[in-house]
């Protein structure tokens, strides 16, 4: 294609050429006309010595041409970009209006890409047809530039790429400050009407973590009303985070998203060892394996992104003098004009056409004045010069609030940096505001920060030890504003979090464990939310030499692991714990690991291995550790509940209850609940539910929906299905919004059987799949199995009822090496296998029986008896009385 600048001059030479022929051909008509009439003066001079006279007139008539096409052409750029910045920034004007969004291109005609790095490449037009109107996209930033120039084949590559069907990962890479996030913007503002965008920036690490992706992606569900409610399952207290991907990606499901994540170098490790946040990375892979690659991820970055195997979009040219003129126009339009002893092309050659070297440039000039601008364009050809005359530029207080901004690395607010520069809030927000209107920093969302790549100039200008006080003085500074909050979300400790990433890089790694530590104990562990803290982890790990340390911080990474549904590697992290432990000869930090280990064999539905750790804690007799103790009997008891050795199990929570916890006194009553109604004794039951939810409160949520979801058992036992429905929808309706694993299984699957006794298969189904996205161990094979017998009663479903049954089959066999004797397992093996017989999918109904007969002689008790048959009934309802009938007199008999 031929460039923009080539066709200008195509252009002039036609009107030249043609207006010298038409001006000639007119006055050699007129001469013969007046052959015999004289011409007045002074025409007559044309008239003795015409052909002078007429290429002459020819040329004067050319260039006055020429002129006005060129001032026509520029109008109309510019009444374009005046509509832009009309219909995007509500008419807005003003320097400050002019560095937002309505700087992202015309909405008629043409859009030109900045440029970024160094080349001769002529410039191109990306063509695109009209649009009414650019969309609203939350959280751009305001330094988009006005004029995207040279960039038709990025452009187009990016917008190819994320049209692929089989691409996940579309990256756009090129060095700092060349308009990457320009192209980016532009590319979101214009995406398809069917296509939901969101727009992250990692700048300041942890900018972009696997949660804020979450959110992201839940404020892109097109629903309100599902979006509302699954904001708020995911902003409950617990739930790990495959679960809660789980929630998000089956509401999301057939629906296209486009991802931009800014300034993704930042989530990776500074050592190029990968993404600095696992859980991230896990969520990525997560995105590409979602189906027909419906959310596009695009990376814009200066380094390769590891995650993304295609070859990358690349800027490798800078901006050619054709378009840089616009450029300067552009920043002139903000007060950011050059100095006429250096011209235009002088300063594209200095700059080597980087927008954003040009802008610092003019900025740097504008703050000082009485430097000459033609010192300033010299220093541009190295950064180390630039550095130091950018900084030379400015006044003191400018001085300071650069380096505290290049100090943080992370965008802040003036009242922080009028803190840290000992300056009053109202200078600190004047000088900030001076600078960013400059552009010699960047302001977000009344944030300030300086670019990556200028900041570690900046900070490399800087002493060691001043930059490392500064660090730490700015550490303490956060410590002490997170002491005064109480927070609700993690929104609520960006100055915890920033406290910790300082002390870590000014190499106080003590300090940084103790608010890791504080914040763990105070809010993450209870949100579930400690897997935020894992990079600093990681890098604590190799600083940290003291043993004790190293205990409760291998113990603290486990933790993490296992938020994020790594349960295997929580185990061997514990393992880990316990390997250093032992040089430390702690018997609490023994104890403390052996519940950890118990808990997370537990939730794997390895019942026999947590078992043994439960049994070794209370072996020991840890006499001088009641609480914890009594924790390892709760334990206890839960796995001994889970193979039906009730009595046992009753003895082991008696000895639960000394010394009694609030906290520990609902689970224990809550499982001796569970027994009971396993013991048919209904009665008993509705009285420790009762005083479970006494004990529970009003602020204990969850325990008090566990009570209505063990309730809704009662009454289906009494046959009052009205009854049961209403308080099972009660538990789940608290289940959906806290988004609580444990509560939202089994409510889900209690309130699936119910509906489907009720012939509600369509809402059953529903339940059931929620149900089955957070169930783990035992209760996903059963979970699976209640979804298949959903799946069973709905028109035209026998194969995804196969397809339930036999995963629910799998899970269950999976469990007979893990959790031995649970009669649990045994029914929904049996249960799914028994939907296969009925299919005919299986050798007819044998393998079924025999798995309800291991279950019969573990656990024959009047409430498990209840639950088979119910579940039968469910299984076999509209079928003949002569099916399955070796099952039906088992069930009916036992």
């Amino acid at each position: 294609m031929p460039s923009r600048g080539r066709l200008r001059v195509f252009g002039a030479l036609l009107i030249v050429v043609g207006t010298a022929t038409l001006s000639t051909l007119i006055a050699i008509a007129v001469n013969a006309a007046t052959a015999k009439a004289g011409w007045p003066w002074p025409l007559h001079l044309i008239e003795e010595d015409p052909w002078h006279w007429v290429v002459a007139f020819a040329a004067l008539t050319a260039v006055f041409s020429v002129l006005a096409w060129k001032n026509l052409d520029q109008g109309n750029d510019r009444q374009s970009t005046d509509v832009s910045t009309s219909a995007v920034s509500g008419g807005s004007t003003g320097p400050v209006a002019n560095l937002g969004q309505a700087f992202t291109g015309p909405i008629t005609g043409n859009v030109y890409v900045t440029n970024e790095m160094p080349g001769t490449r002529s410039a191109a037009v990306v063509e695109r047809p009209p649009i009414e109107a650019k969309r609203i996209v939350s959280g751009l930033p305001e330094f988009i530039s006005a004029t995207l120039c040279d960039r038709r084949d990025e452009f187009e590559a990016v917008v190819e790429a994320l049209a692929d069907p089989e691409a996940t990962f579309v990256t756009l890479q090129g060095d700092d400050g060349v308009g990457k996030t320009a192209i980016a913007a532009d590319i979101a503002q214009n995406a398809p009407t069917d296509v939901a965008v969101s727009y992250l920036d990692a700048r300041g690490y942890p900018g972009v973590t696997a949660d804020s992706i979450l959110e992201s992606l839940v404020g892109t569900i097109a629903n309100s009303e599902i979006r509302r409610r699954v904001r708020e399952r995911l902003n409950g207290p617990s739930g790990d985070f495959l679960m809660k991907w789980n929630d998000v990606a089956a509401e999301l499901a057939g629906q296209r998203v486009w991802l931009v994540l800014d300034d993704a170098q930042e989530l990776l490790r500074p050592d190029g060892g990968g993404f600095r946040d696992q859980m991230l990375h896990n969520l990525l892979m997560r995105i590409e394996n979602v189906p027909r690659r419906e959310i596009k991820v695009l990376l814009v970055t200066n380094a390769p992104m590891p995650i993304d195997e295609r070859e990358p979009v690349r800027i490798v040219e800078g901006l050619p003098e054709d378009f840089f003129d616009e450029f300067l126009t552009d920043l002139a339009a903000v007060g950011l004009a050059r100095s006429s002893d250096v011209s235009s092309a002088d300063l594209c050659r200095a700059t080597r056409g980087n927008p954003r070297i040009t802008e610092l440039l003019l900025g740097t000039w504008k703050a000082s004045p009485s430097f000459r601008f033609r010192d300033v364009v010299r220093a541009a050809g190295s950064p180390e010069r630039f550095v130091r005359t950018l900084l030379g530029s400015l006044d003191r207080p400018q001085q300071r609030v650069m380096q505290v901004l290049a100090a943080l690395d992370h965008p802040v607010s003036s009242p922080v940096v009028g803190h840290l520069t000992d300056a009053t809030s109202g200078d600190a927000d004047a000088v900030l505001e001076d600078l960013a209107n400059y552009r010699v920093v960047r302001r977000r969302r009344h944030r300030y920060y300086i670019p990556t790549g200028e900041a570690a100039r900046i900070r490399g200008a800087i002493a060691v030890d001043e930059l490392r006080t500064l660090q730490r003085h700015a550490a303490r500074f956060f410590e002490e504003e997170n002491a005064h909050r109480t927070p609700t979300n993690l929104a609520d400790l960006e100055e915890a979090f920033l406290a910790v990433d300082l002390y870590v890089t000014s190499g106080r790694p003590v300090d940084a464990l103790r608010v890791i530590l504080a914040l763990e104990e105070e809010c993450l562990m209870d949100w579930g939310q400690v897997h935020t803290l894992e990079p600093w982890l990681d890098q604590l790990t190799e600083e940290l030499y003291g043993l004790g340390d190293q205990v409760r911080l291998a113990s603290m990474r486990a933790r993490a692991y296992a938020e994020q549904g790594r349960l295997h590697e929580a185990i061997t992290m514990v393992h880990l714990a316990g390997r250093i432990n032992e040089g430390v000869r702690s018997t609490k930090n023994k104890i403390m690991l052996r519940l950890q280990l118990g808990a997370y064999h537990f939730r794997a539905g390895e019942v026999r291995s947590a078992a043994v750790q439960y049994k070794t804690i209370v072996d020991s007799v840890a006499e001088k550790l009641p609480e914890m103790t009594a924790d390892a009997h709760l334990g206890l008891a839960l796995c001994l509940t889970e193979t039906g050795h009730f009595d046992v199990a009753t003895t082991h929570l008696d000895m639960a209850e000394s010394p009694m916890e609030d906290r520990r006194e609902v689970r224990i009553m809550l499982q001796r609940a569970i027994i009971s109604l396993e013991q048919g004794d209904d009665r008993v039951a509705l009285d420790q539910l009762g005083r479970a939810r006494r004990a529970a409160g009003e602020q204990d949520r969850i325990s008090a929906a566990r009570c209505d979801e063990l309730e809704a058992w009662v009454w289906l036992y009494r046959e009052d299905a009205d009854r049961a429905l209403h308080l099972a929808e009660r538990a789940f309706g608290v289940a959906s919004r806290l988004g609580d694993p444990s509560l939202l299984g089994p409510s889900g699957a209690t309130l699936a059987i119910i509906q489907l006794r009720r012939h509600e298969s369509a809402k059953a189904l529903a339940a059931a799949s929620v149900a089955a996205r957070y169930s783990v161990g035992v209760y996903a094979a059963e979970t699976s199995a209640i979804k298949g017998l959903a799946a069973l009663h709905q028109p035209h479903s026998g194969e995804s009822a196969v397809q339930l049954f036999e995963h629910s089959a799998r899970l269950a066999e999976d469990l007979e090496g893990t959790a031995p004797g649970s009669y649990l397992a045994y029914e929904a093996h049996g249960l799914a296998l028994g939907g296969l017989a009925l299919l005919g999918k299986e050798h007819g109904e044998e393998l079924a029986l025999e798995q309800f007969r291991l279950a019969v002689d573990s656990v024959n008790l009047p409430g498990a008896r209840h639950r088979r048959r119910e579940l039968f009934l469910i299984l076999t309802e509209g079928q003949p009385r002569d099916v399955l009938p070796e099952l039906r007199r088992l069930l009916a008999s036992s």
